[in-house]
């Protein structure tokens, strides 16, 4: 797995803090997007299974752990810690 910074635009990381929940809750309670065909965000989605931060099935999007990784990097386990101190 490669270690180099990952630049994301303003689209897709408001794609993956709303599939994981994070744009409402402190942590992620969820992971999905619905996006079918004809959906506004389905190319951001579709340039995020691209470079491998999110998977799919037909209509949905789902993060990856790479995808996680990115969004909260070793911060993770700290984060969720104090949320449930």
């Amino acid at each position: 797995m490669s270690t180099e910074p990952i630049e994301l635009t303003e689209s897709q990381l408001a794609v993956l803090k709303h599939a994981l929940g994070v744009d409402w809750r402190p942590l992620p309670y969820r992971n999905g997007f619905k996006a079918p065909e004809g959906h506004a965000d389905r190319d951001t989605c579709e340039s995020l299974v691209v470079i491998g931060l999110m998977s799919r099935t037909e209509t949905v999007y789902f993060v990856t752990s790479r995808g996680f990784q990115v969004m909260f990097g070793a911060g993770w386990r700290a984060m969720k810690a104090r949320a449930e101190e």
